[in-house]
């Protein structure tokens, strides 16, 4: 992994244009590392506690604000609680084997494109639509890529990132949340709770739509209630695109066009370095602080 990933942000470092590749490289490292804890350390996964400390959040919430706003808790959350401590060494290796395959998906489909345009230009990209390879709007964006206008670029860049992730692994990441009647939903919550793209700006996943809600409490009127915990799941594709949209592709892309010395500060970082800063095991206080700032209680409005 750490070596496909580095190879995608050759790309970038040799082609402004290949702003794709840029970003993968880079959001690799998280992925990348996250599961290499999965497999290796366990991080919060196996940790005794993780489901009880999610059902006393959960318990907390109703005790605190009502049944109601404990209905305002995501899906991921109660799926933590029930099954966090019921994962076996199995469901683990199954979840890292099926997260390598969308890796492999991705990078099969998105390289055979990225070498046949770097050898052949548009030529070859078009020999790939003529054999029904990659689909009408995928050779739009190989058109928009090559054309040498900053905002075709973006624009090409981002279709062949939704092609990536709704195409290549939007079903893989919809298999993963499906798997074991709630055991794969725990994981991909917690990797929602726990992942924290390499990109400059990028907020943690966790930090990204918190969960909130108002209530009624006794003696203080309507309170605004904001937890430290992601609302929304990683392997929910409309879901992940919405931040992908408004907040990596925009922030990737201003850097690129703005500051391209600090992105190749970036790109030309060892990988192994960029690799172990965003190992989930070794941010364990970074997380938890966030999580901890991020619980705000206050008047509504």
């Amino acid at each position: 992994m750490i070596k496909s990933y580095n190879y995608y942000r050759n790309f970038q470092l040799r082609h402004d244009e290949l702003q794709w590749a840029g970003m993968g490289g880079l959001v690799g490292a998280d992925f990348g590392s996250g599961i290499e804890d999965l497999e290796l350390g366990k991080f919060i996964y196996e940790l005794p506690g993780i489901a009880q400390l999610s059902r006393t959040i959960i318990s907390n919430v109703g005790l605190r604000y009502g049944i109601a706003a404990q209905k305002a808790l995501p899906s991921g959350l109660r799926a933590v609680a029930t099954h966090a401590d019921k994962i076996t060494p199995n469901d683990l290796g199954w979840f890292v084997r099926k997260v390598l395959v969308m890796q492999k998906a991705i990078y099969q489909d998105m390289m055979t494109q990225h070498l046949t345009y770097v050898r052949t230009g548009l030529t070859g990209i078009r020999e790939m639509h003529a054999a029904e390879i990659i689909d009408d709007r995928t050779m739009t964006a190989w058109e928009d890529v090559a054309s040498g206008d900053s905002s075709r670029i973006a624009r090409g860049n981002a279709d062949l990132l939704r092609r990536e992730q709704e195409y290549c692994v939007g079903t893989l990441w919809d298999q993963c949340r499906g798997y074991k009647n709630g055991v794969g939903e725990a994981l991909t919550y917690m990797k929602t709770l726990a992942g924290s793209p390499s990109v400059a700006g990028v907020p943690a996943l966790r930090e990204f739509r918190p969960v909130k809600f108002t209530t009624d409490v006794a003696g203080a009127g309507k309170t605004e209630v904001q937890l430290g915990i992601p609302s929304w799941d990683w392997s929910i594709f409309s879901e992940r695109w919405t931040f992908v949209t408004s907040e990596l592709l925009p922030r990737y892309t201003y850097q690129a066009k703005h500051d391209r010395a600090a992105l190749n500060r970036q790109l030309t970082t060892p990988y192994e370095q960029l690799w172990n800063q965003s190992r989930p095991l070794y941010n364990i206080p970074r997380i938890l602080a966030s999580t901890v700032n991020a619980t705000k209680v206050k008047p509504a409005g």
